[in-house]
């Protein structure tokens, strides 16, 4: 599993990239599949997320990588019409500013993305819209979080720290945020989650000893933070699950 996005009735939706498929986590934890339609047309979803009801996934539909709009019912992905991006890049996130104009993670040209120019970014992963920033995160060791003004496309400096190898942002209703970071150990034994408060106090949240392991996505509702672990190498008994926990 890797990014994951929550819909209004609290449905979790998550990026099942080792499946190639959409998995969905109702409230009551029950478990169901989106699967490509044609089958066996999708290949390694990464990034999720809807605008205006509208469901979107990054991730390599009949070859082609870029950003398409699902079908959750059919399973049938249509490229966007209305975003006119080159369907060739790596898009490992994206997220809708609050006018609906999308920004993407480009991992093959080390950029961010909108329908008209591009910022450069590190090896961008997970980015979020909060108003009226974009937080952009870096997956590399001794990265920062690059704000971007959404309005503007002025680049408008990092939040305090650095993070080791973080993957994916999200914020809590008070305005703290919350960064998954792999870590540097390559079987993922060092993953935790940091969180740095609305002043600027970065501490670490939760660790390996709380049951994380290669994780990559999050996301927060109701005051519960939700993190996935991808193949845990070093424990795998910890890989590919859901980990619920209280903020």
């Amino acid at each position: 599993p890797k990014q994951m996005i929550f819909d209004t009735s609290g449905t979790l939706y998550i990026a099942n990239n080792g499946a190639n498929n959409i998995a969905k986590v109702a409230p009551d934890k029950s478990l169901s599949f989106v699967n490509s339609n044609p089958p066996g047309n999708w290949s390694n979803p990464i990034g999720v997320g809807f605008d205006g009801g509208v469901f979107y996934a990054s991730m390599t539909v009949g070859g082609q990588k870029g950003l398409w709009v699902i079908d959750l019912v059919t399973g049938i992905a249509n490229q966007p019409n209305t975003i006119n991006f080159t369907q060739t890049f790596n898009y490992s996130g994206f997220a809708f500013a609050s006018n609906s104009e999308v920004f993407v993670s480009n991992q093959t040209n080390n950029s961010v993305d909108w329908a008209t120019s591009s910022l450069s970014v590190n090896i961008p992963t997970g980015i979020t819209f909060r108003s009226p920033h974009l937080y952009v995160v870096s997956y590399s060791n001794n990265a920062q979080i690059k704000k971007i003004n959404a309005a503007t496309k002025a680049d408008a400096g990092n939040l305090p720290g650095t993070y080791l190898n973080p993957y994916s942002i999200a914020f809590d209703s008070q305005g703290n945020a919350y960064i998954t970071e792999f870590g540097l150990n390559p079987n993922g034994s060092e993953s935790q989650i940091s969180k740095l408060t609305s002043g600027g106090t970065k501490t670490t949240f939760v660790n390996s000893s709380n049951g994380l392991c290669a994780s990559v996505g999050i996301a927060i509702r109701d005051e519960f933070l939700y993190v996935s672990n991808g193949t845990c190498a070093s424990n795998p008994s910890k890989s590919n699950q859901i980990l619920k926990i209280s903020l």
